[in-house]
């Protein structure tokens, strides 16, 4: 299934009733089936859920590889999370950034699985950039988006400073100050209804050291 721009992950299909919108962003390097690391984020997902409990989990998640579809698919599986896939590109463009077929395979089931999905393309947003410069503004207004309408991001980061443009310390950033760039703001480039700028709550797993903190407020 395709979303418009604009759809509001908060609500169900027919637009009624609250949703706990839990946004992802983190490295593509780490270690997916390392157990410690799963077994800490299902202990976290599962405590915003019982911070929540009449509010069903829908997690907003690019599929890129690592963090994006590991907190994706523990969603699915622990909180019978809906899944809504923002992807930078279309996926067909997006696919070439995978490095291998099984990682393909991998995002074509996630994408599948997805009730709703949405692309930058989608967006009335212009996007004339070299090459390079393109595809790293696309993976800004893909987790800018997601940021505009998460309860809460899930980062799994080392916490070090950003490396490039739609960078996960840069999404980070964006949350917790609620203020995101003008050209990076698809709400600000007429994407859905405006909204005042907020501070968010983001979840902060540490990959390497398991450690997790809460910046900008705990769950109850």
């Amino acid at each position: 299934m395709t979303t418009v721009a604009g759809d509001d992950p908060s609500r169900d299909h027919r637009g009624h009733g609250s949703r706990l919108v839990i946004g992802v962003t983190g490295h593509r390097d780490i270690a997916v089936d390392d157990e410690r690391l799963r077994t800490t984020v299902v202990r976290e997902l599962e405590r915003l859920q019982r911070a929540a409990p009449d509010r069903r989990a829908v997690v907003l998640s690019c599929l890129a590889e690592g963090a994006d579809r590991l907190v994706a698919r523990l969603a699915i599986d622990h909180l019978d999370a809906e899944l809504v896939a923002v992807l930078p590109m279309p996926p067909r463009e997006y696919r070439r950034d995978f490095r291998s077929a099984a990682s393909r395979r991998d995002f074509d089931a996630l994408l599948e699985a997805a009730s709703r999905r949405v692309t930058v393309d989608d967006l009335d947003v212009r996007v004339e950039e070299s090459h390079e410069g393109q595809r790293a503004r696309r993976y800004a207004l893909a987790g800018a988006w997601l940021v505009e309408r998460s309860n809460v991001l899930v980062a799994i980061w080392d916490g070090k400073p950003a490396r490039g443009v739609g960078g996960t310390a840069q999404i980070v950033r964006w949350m917790i100050s609620g203020t995101i760039p003008r050209r990076y703001s698809p709400r600000a480039l007429g994407d859905g209804p405006p909204s005042s700028p907020a501070p968010g709550r983001v979840l902060h797993i540490d990959p390497g050291t398991y450690q997790v903190a809460y910046l900008g407020g705990a769950p109850d």
